[in-house]
């Protein structure tokens, strides 16, 4: 009798695996696990998800060999394998597919849902030789980071994967009762309690990723040092790369380092590069490498990255935003101009009095001065009582020849601001450039009233008078009306600032003027034009020592013209004068 039921047993079991079909298939027994006995109760419920795998069914072969590997490997006290039948239910139920793998964090929710206490997350792959790997990790449903990597699986078939790591998820699991304790005692504030059974579970398990987990919420907990959340971190991230609770601690704590020590500025850009390799649609992660990247002067490297994130994310504000201080700090100005105006279509909030200041310089830098101007135009249209972008419309428009343009802007910023000195220069400016040199000098004369440096008003005045004085000394036309003007305007120079330039120039303008003067007096024999002119050359000698020592030879020459003419002068007036 008892031959026959054990014959029964075995027999059970061979067509059992008779049914499992090729070889692949082979570890997909009969995937129940030994029943309890009395009074005993089940171990933490385990669960054996489908793997990802680009091979169409792959992966659930794979979770199917070792899931019933696990079966058979422990105790229903030590470990409860659910049973793939309740998985595949409950996504169902979720609208999920019972043969498709979930991502990560859908992975985690599942979990959750059917109360498992551990999950494995892995992926199968088969290389050209045909070899399989599977690449697993060990997890908690609850609290970040809490993954366990294990050792790469290879074999020639499932079965050999599930051999493989269903021994070390046997040594993995050594880390898990401290685990727990440490979350218990923490959660408690009982840290140094934590603290040893987080330490127990490393001695049990010294590759434990949970247990160290449990040691950097400690540190945090405790408000401990960069230093020390560095410390266990980087402990982490040395036997899981890729922990993402790690990951965004130690990033933390890289850029509070970066910010005195440049040396920890590397280890965070590579921190972060990790964080969004894991999550490459996270948009804040993206935008903290771009902050990061250019902080450290590295633009090449961080435009690839904020013109995907803005392609992944097309009109997100701060996204734009970022791109544009990119493109600009790269003195990439047509990239930025465009980026520019994208912003602002997309967000007008952004086309604050700053951003328009940017645009304006961005379409200069580009060679496009019109385009500039009519960009200002628009920010002082939006901005209307905006000081600065009112005078980078009157500067723009007298560089594109836009004189009446610039006037008016003018006018309005000095409705606005009779005080603004600047406006008041640049009205004179204009002026100069139309040629109306009265207006200029009363432009000038308001110009120094409302505060603008009378030594710059002077120089503008004296820009003016160089060119029109050497025109006219050199024209055989010349009249003295016009020489007389030339003084005039001379005059008002030296007298808001006097220098050597401005006392020579005067000098040579009465010169050259006195002896048209006593020219033009002979034929007419005119008194008055001879004592006029006498007087300008004797005029002349006043300001001309003034210039002597920064123009040497030209006040010598001018000086010797004076000593020439002033004999000549007064014999005109002698013998036109008598009366």
């Amino acid at each position: 009798m008892k031959a026959r039921q054990v014959l029964m047993r075995v027999t059970s079991a061979t067509l059992v695996l008779v049914a499992a079909g090729p070889l692949e298939a082979q570890g997909n027994m009969a995937n129940t696990q030994r029943a309890l006995r009395p009074g005993q109760t089940r171990g933490p419920a385990f669960m054996v998800p489908v793997f990802r795998s680009a091979e169409r069914g792959l992966g659930v072969a794979a979770a199917d060999a070792l899931r019933d590997r696990l079966m058979n490997d422990n105790l229903p006290t030590t470990m409860w394998i659910l049973p793939k039948k309740d998985i595949i239910a409950n996504l169902e139920q979720s609208g999920y597919s019972g043969s498709d793998a979930l991502s990560t964090s859908d992975l985690r929710q599942l979990a959750v849902f059917v109360r498992a206490d551990e999950f494995l997350d892995g992926v199968v792959a088969r290389g050209a030789d045909g070899a399989l790997t599977l690449t697993a990790t060990l997890n908690l449903p609850r609290g970040e980071g809490m993954e366990q990597p294990l050792p790469v699986a290879t074999g020639a078939k499932v079965g050999d994967l599930a051999g493989q790591l269903s021994g070390e998820i046997e040594k993995a699991r050594k880390q898990i009762k401290g685990t727990q304790e440490c979350t218990t005692a923490r959660g408690q504030r009982n840290y140094d309690e934590a603290r040893n059974a987080a330490l127990r579970a490393i001695r049990e398990y010294p590759q434990a990723v949970l247990a160290r987990i449990c040691l950097l919420e400690i540190a945090i907990g405790q408000r401990q040092g960069a230093d020390s959340l560095i410390k266990v971190s980087e402990e982490i991230l040395a036997i899981h790369p890729e922990n993402e609770r790690a990951l965004k601690v130690v990033v933390d704590q890289y850029a509070t380092k970066a910010e005195t020590d440049k040396s920890y500025e590397d280890r965070y850009i590579a921190a972060l590069q990790k964080l969004l390799a894991a999550d490459p649609t996270n948009t804040s992660l993206q935008a903290s490498i771009v902050r990061a990247l250019a902080s450290a002067n590295k633009m090449e490297m961080a435009r690839p990255i904020i013109d995907e994130a803005v392609k992944q994310s097309p009109g997100d504000p701060e996204l734009i935003r970022l791109q544009w201080s990119i493109y600009r700090a790269m003195n990439d100005w047509k990239g930025a101009i465009t980026v520019g105006e994208e912003m602002i279509r997309h967000d007008t909030a952004a086309g604050d009095t700053l951003f328009f200041q940017q645009l304006v310089a961005a379409y200069l830098s580009d060679s496009q001065p019109v385009k500039a101007q009519e960009v200002a135009s628009r920010g002082a249209a939006k901005f209307q009582n905006n000081a600065t972008l009112l005078l980078s419309v009157i500067q723009l428009a007298r560089q594109n020849g836009q004189l009446p343009q610039a006037l008016e802007a003018t006018n309005r910023l000095l409705a606005i601001d009779p005080k603004n000195a600047t406006a008041a220069l640049q009205k004179a400016q204009i002026f100069s450039e139309q040629d109306q040199v009265d207006s200029m000098v009363v432009a000038l004369r308001a110009a120094v009233a409302v505060g603008a440096p009378k030594e710059t008003a002077a120089g503008m005045a004296l820009s003016k008078a160089n060119p029109w004085f050497t025109r006219w000394s050199r024209d055989s036309a010349k009249t003295v009306e016009e020489g007389e003007r030339i003084i005039t305007l001379l005059a008002f120079s030296d007298s808001l600032n006097s220098t050597p330039g401005s006392a020579l120039l005067t000098g040579l303008a009465q010169l050259t003027v006195g002896q048209s003067l006593l020219t033009a007096a002979r034929e007419p024999k005119s008194c008055e034009m001879a004592t006029k002119g006498r007087d300008y050359v004797a005029k002349s000698q006043e300001g001309l020592p003034r210039a002597g020592r920064q123009f040497p030879n030209e006040t010598a020459n001018a000086m010797n013209g004076v000593m020439q003419l002033l004999p000549y002068g007064e014999q005109l007036v002698k013998t036109f004068c008598k009366q």
